[in-house]
C-alpha cells in the first residue's frame, strides 16, 4: 500500500508539469496500463487524472481529496 500510495503521489505531482501525457505518467508511476493508473488515482484523489491536470484536484503533497 505504501508503494502504491507514493507512487500515485508522484503521479500527481508529475501531472502538473507542463507537457505531461496522462499515459506517460502512468507508465513512468509503475502502471502498466492507463485505465488502471486512472481507477487507481481516482480512488486516492476523488478524481480522473486528466481533471487533475486541469486543476480539479487538491494539493498534490496531501494525498486525500
Amino acid at each position: 500500500r505504501y508503494l502504491r500510495a507514493r507512487r500515485l503521489a508522484l503521479a500527481a505531482a508529475w501531472l502538473r508539469e507542463p507537457g505531461a501525457r496522462v499515459k506517460a505518467v502512468a507508465a513512468r508511476a509503475g502502471f502498466a496500463a492507463p485505465s488502471h493508473f486512472n481507477r487507481a488515482f481516482r480512488a486516492v484523489y476523488g478524481v480522473a487524472p486528466r481533471a487533475w491536470q486541469r486543476g480539479g484536484g487538491g494539493d498534490a503533497a496531501s494525498g486525500a481529496r
